[in-house]
């Protein structure tokens, strides 16, 4: 709680509108941007194995392949105002932590999003491993191979370094809010 208060976790952090999105994070056409068609929708619902845990909305993915076509155009709309926005729609918000039993022991926190933010995000996949590997960030450890658990071994590793050589170390961690590992 006292972090908490700290780091103003009950804070609303408010955008302008004027400033969001802003221009250089719009999707381009020259970085292979394309709208969502409902072809791209159909394959990805396609992908998810049978038998692939329900949503944080309790869906199955693959059930959206039984709506029409019309339906799955709505969606792709919806897919394309909130890209250009670069937010979601609140109800969507909700992600769910499941603790999962390992196979060697202990329990492994997964993250399940709604239905409607998985298929995006396997429709988009492509598209954000290409932009990935296109612009990696190093000052926000950001790129390809470079998840949560290598930060934290680098940032480890760098202090413990520093230590051993009577040298100076200090790493900043941001959005500590969403951190539940």
């Amino acid at each position: 709680n006292k972090w908490a208060g700290l780091c103003q976790a009950d804070g609303t952090y408010p955008v302008s509108e004027e400033s969001w999105p802003h221009p250089s994070m719009l999707p381009s056409r020259e970085a292979g941007w394309r709208r969502i068609e409902v072809r791209d929708i159909r394959q990805s619902i396609r992908s998810f194995p049978f038998g692939t845990a329900t949503s944080a909305d309790n869906v199955a993915i693959r059930a959206f392949d039984y709506l029409p076509d019309d339906l799955l155009e709505c969606l792709c709309c919806i897919f394309y105002t909130c890209e250009l926005l670069g937010r979601w729609p609140a109800l969507w918000d909700l992600v769910l932590i499941c603790l999962l039993v390992k196979k060697d022991g202990g329990l492994r926190p997964i993250g399940l999003f709604h239905s409607f933010i998985r298929i995006w995000m396997k429709t988009r996949f492509d598209l954000t491993r290409k932009w990935e590997q296109d612009n990696p960030q190093p000052c926000l450890f950001g790129g390809p191979s470079r998840g949560a658990q290598r930060a934290a071994w680098s940032a480890t590793f760098e202090a413990e370094h520093a230590a051993l050589t009577s040298r100076h170390a200090a790493k900043i961690l941001l959005d500590l809010a969403k951190a539940f590992e």
